[in-house]
């Protein structure tokens, strides 16, 4: 499955595929980059695996490049921006309809 959309925005939520929450800084992404790199890498896996695991592993392997490439490279800066102004668009929704349905006031 491809990791972008046409229109350049990410098919998955790139945080979540580096084990990290929204609005993570550009070292924290890096080190958990590094840190699922040194984990999936095809040269650390174990050779007695199956074709289905390593099928699986090497998946992860290029999903967790791609949502390093969307989070950090800045030929998709723009998408990126866009992206997190989506997630706290919905975050901030999701507040306020949780606040609603409580019969609360504006947040």
């Amino acid at each position: 499955m491809p990791f972008f959309c046409p229109k350049g925005g990410p098919l998955r939520d790139p945080y979540a595929l580096l084990d990290l929450e929204h609005g993570a800084t550009d070292d924290e992404i890096a080190k958990s980059f590094k840190k699922l790199m040194l984990r999936l890498h095809p040269d650390k896996q174990h050779p007695d695996q199956s074709a289905e695991e390593s099928e699986e592993v090497s998946r992860k392997f290029h999903d967790v490049m791609d949502a390093k490439s969307f989070l950090l490279d800045a030929e998709h800066l723009a998408a990126r921006r866009a992206y997190d102004s989506k997630l706290v668009r919905a975050k901030q929704e999701a507040k306020l309809a949780c606040v609603l349905q409580q019969g609360g006031g504006a947040p």
